[in-house]
């Protein structure tokens, strides 16, 4: 155990990531292996995801690669050579293939995945978009420059015709603090000190927004910028995706231990999209901060970051003295 941090619970010796939620059981990921944990008990049973008949077509999609995300009865993706398969439930088909649709129709100044096929089971066949993952680059080059990134954000915000997709509320700190205390490991005090500090957050509006937009979803291929998993894709405030996108830069230096010092990423992210669109610095200070403090109550959950919960919180709190 890190000198400081609370003993990790038993079972993350065997399944590394939880995805913690605010009710029914939560999804948890090891090596090879995908299972379920009863948050309340510390129950926890392994699952076979060719069995979940809530996504009947992940049984035909799995034969033919390997399952790289998976959340049981919900949805998942399978990587092919030469595609991605996402499997969601059957009557959410239709609406997936017409938002990739409209993206391949209308978005200009990014990529995206095309929809190669799709089926009534469930799966929704997507192309491989070109270039790197920006995690990868991060994590291989943690000191290069970042690729320039405002025109393609800026391009998908402004996008018009999706006026009618749906609002993406800021999920409170308060429904961070009741998921986790479903299983507390030891940080509760100190993450319920934490969010009585944060901002008031209103609900944004007036972009269309990726909604779950970091490091692992923009693809670089030179100065060309694509973007995936547009499951979340809604209404709201610019600067939710740039602050979004901007912790999760921070983030990377931290878990690769770079020396550059926290909030440098942050500073030319919001310079390079200024050049393109104005950003309201004050929204984009109280998103990074909730975006700190929601990540400490998920990497909490998970061996990769949990050392770094108590950085985090300092983050999200706006302490001078955070590490970084």
């Amino acid at each position: 155990m890190t000198e400081g941090l609370p003993p990790a619970p038993a079972w993350m010796a065997d399944w590394p990531v939880a995805n913690p939620r605010p009710d029914g059981p939560w999804h948890l990921h090891g090596p090879g292996r995908w299972g379920l944990l009863d948050p309340e008990s510390g129950d926890v049973s392994e699952v076979d995801p060719d069995g979940d008949r809530r996504l009947p077509g992940l049984r035909s999609a799995s034969e033919h690669g390997s399952i790289v995300g998976y959340r049981a009865g919900r949805r998942a993706v399978v990587a092919t050579p030469t595609s991605f398969v996402k499997i969601v439930r059957p009557s959410r088909v239709a609406a997936l293939v017409a938002t990739h649709r409209r993206l391949e129709n209308e978005a200009h100044g990014f990529g995206v995945p095309p929809v190669r096929s799709h089926h009534d089971d469930g799966r929704v066949e997507l192309g491989i978009v070109a270039g790197t993952p920006l995690h990868r680059r991060l994590v291989d080059t943690p000191s290069a420059p970042l690729p320039d990134l405002g025109a393609a954000l800026s391009a998908l915000h402004r996008m018009p015709g999706f006026e009618s997709a749906p609002p993406r509320v800021p999920e409170s700190p308060e429904r961070w603090l009741s998921t986790v205390e479903r299983h507390p490991t030891g940080f509760h005090r100190l993450l319920t000190d934490v969010a009585a500090t944060l901002p008031a957050l209103d609900p944004g509006h007036g972009s269309v927004v990726h909604g779950d937009l970091h490091d692992k979803n923009v693809f670089v291929d030179g100065r060309c910028v694509s973007l995936i998993d547009f499951d979340g894709l809604g209404t709201g405030a610019a600067e939710d995706d740039v602050a979004n996108l901007a912790v999760h830069l921070e983030l990377r230096n931290l878990q690769a231990g770079s020396p550059l010092r926290l909030g440098q990423r942050t500073a030319e992210l919001y310079v390079d999209y200024g050049c393109v669109a104005p950003l309201d610095r004050d929204r984009l200070r109280a998103v990074e901060r909730h975006t700190w403090f929601r990540l400490a109550c998920l990497y909490q959950y998970r061996t990769s970051g949990r050392a770094l919960v108590p950085t985090m919180l300092a983050a999200a709190a706006d302490r001078p003295n955070r590490r970084g």
